[in-house]
């Protein structure tokens, strides 16, 4: 227990640290889709899983929030998430926040990668970023 949530907000916010906010909406839902998804703060939090899911993203995902790794036709290489399955197209939120339109055709290939959070936090943050940043999530 114990930590800052002043300070984990700032680590949550920062895209030098944390860079939670590039991925994850908090509390309500984001106007647009996300990568990751929607963080509810508060009391009913469970810090161990959520501490889990940040020190080993690929524990747990969501199908909804799986990545791939996709190879088109013109040669391009997209990393991202499916968001919706036309009929003839599938539309993707690219791991750098784009939304593209694909025709299905055009995907020679997909490989699942598992979450897209990045796996290198317990480097990124030290052990007192991280404690304010569950404080944050917490909302203690």
């Amino acid at each position: 227990s114990g930590g800052s949530v002043d300070q984990g907000e700032r680590v949550f916010d920062s895209s030098q640290l944390g860079d939670c906010l590039r991925c994850h909406a908090v509390d309500s839902p984001a106007k647009e889709p996300q990568l990751g998804p929607l963080l509810k703060r508060g009391s009913g939090v469970d810090k161990r899983m959520v501490l889990s899911s940040i020190l080993q993203p690929n524990q747990r995902v969501k199908r909804r929030y799986e990545g791939f790794d996709f190879e088109l036709l013109r040669g391009l290489r997209v990393r991202g998430r499916r968001v919706k399955e036309l009929e003839d197209k599938v539309q993707l939120l690219t791991d750098k926040g784009e939304m593209l339109i694909v025709a299905s055709s055009d995907i020679r290939r997909s490989v699942e990668m598992g979450s897209l959070m990045p796996k290198d936090y317990r480097k990124r943050l030290s052990a007192l970023q991280m404690r304010d940043l569950l404080a944050y999530l917490a909302n203690e």
